[in-house]
């Protein structure tokens, strides 16, 4: 080849190098759209769960119920492994020694007391969803004639846990241990579904019971 057609020739790659170069990218383009994987269902099926119940209770089973559940959104196998995770669960058992060296008597402990010491504790992977209170006779501070209330709730039935007092998440980290409370009865009707103050009676009716 001389050296005539060598410049020939590399003048019309020079000219045509743009084009493809623009011809390569929508190519690569081309392969990627086809090549790509699936959705990922899974992520797409992610939400927040509930995860299970952590007990702080007194030597006869009074205190409370704390219900947990994921902070953010996830998925079935993310929930599985927060579940058996001992790095986010290693503060259960700090936690209820400490709630019986600070307070001398869970029994009569006001749940939102008990709800500022919960929130010390816990896991940036977890969140509380709600506290309940719980125990045999933590329990039976809800029930007792409730002068407004025909024919008030004589017992409460552990399977459905109608009358007992409760807090939910808002409550739980809204209040800053200042400003009003709301005390709430579990599947109790308005306008005893609440109260302003922690009151230990019955909050439904025998007509009203939950079957």
């Amino acid at each position: 080849m001389s050296e005539d057609e060598k410049i020939i020739r590399w003048m019309i790659l020079a000219k045509l190098s743009p084009v493809l170069f623009i011809m390569l990218i929508v190519f690569i383009g081309i392969v990627k759209e086809c090549v790509s994987e699936e959705p990922d269902i899974e992520r797409q099926n992610a939400r927040q769960e509930s995860i299970k119940d952590v007990y702080v209770v007194d030597g006869g089973y009074n205190g409370f119920r704390i219900r947990y559940g994921t902070a953010d959104k996830v998925t079935e196998t993310e929930w599985g492994n927060i579940l058996v995770a001992d790095s986010i669960w290693q503060f259960e058992e700090q936690m209820q020694k400490d709630a019986l060296v600070q307070f001398d008597d869970l029994l009569h402990l006001d749940i939102y007391e008990f709800a500022q010491f919960a929130k010390n504790y816990g896991h940036k992977d977890i969140t509380m969803e709600y506290i309940f209170v719980s125990g045999p006779e933590k329990r039976d501070l809800y029930i007792g004639p409730n002068p407004k209330i025909k024919n008030s709730a004589g017992w409460i039935d552990s399977n459905t846990s109608q009358g007992l007092q409760w807090i939910d998440h808002n409550d739980i980290y809204y209040y800053n241990g200042k400003g009003p409370k709301t005390y709430r009865y579990y599947k109790c009707s308005y306008p005893f579904d609440t109260s302003a103050t922690d009151e230990r009676f019955s909050h439904f009716s025998e007509d009203q019971r939950v079957r």
